[in-house]
């Protein structure tokens, strides 16, 4: 999955959940974490999503700090929050 400029997305744990959905979450995120992608070959299966949702979160954070980052909606939810993904 990817946002509409090209760059991983962020999306449900159910879509990455089973091994398919952990090799395309892995080649989504290899642009940024080729390295540490490799490093992840010795995680246990049971933590590698989690391994992978926090280099997501750190690709973000990046993005967010370069002033690069898209934020998709905005819009109050029903107490008045903004409710926005960043991606």
């Amino acid at each position: 999955m990817a946002a509409p400029d090209g760059s991983p997305s962020i999306a449900f744990h159910e879509a990455f959940a089973d091994s398919e959905g952990r090799s395309q979450r892995r080649s989504l995120l290899t642009a940024a974490f080729d390295d540490t992608l490799q490093c992840l070959d010795d995680v246990p299966k049971k933590w590698s999503v989690d391994a992978i949702d926090a280099l997501a979160l750190t690709w973000t954070a990046q993005r967010v700090i370069s002033n690069t980052a898209m934020h998709l909606g905005g819009h109050p939810d029903l107490l008045g929050r903004p409710m926005q993904l960043t991606i």
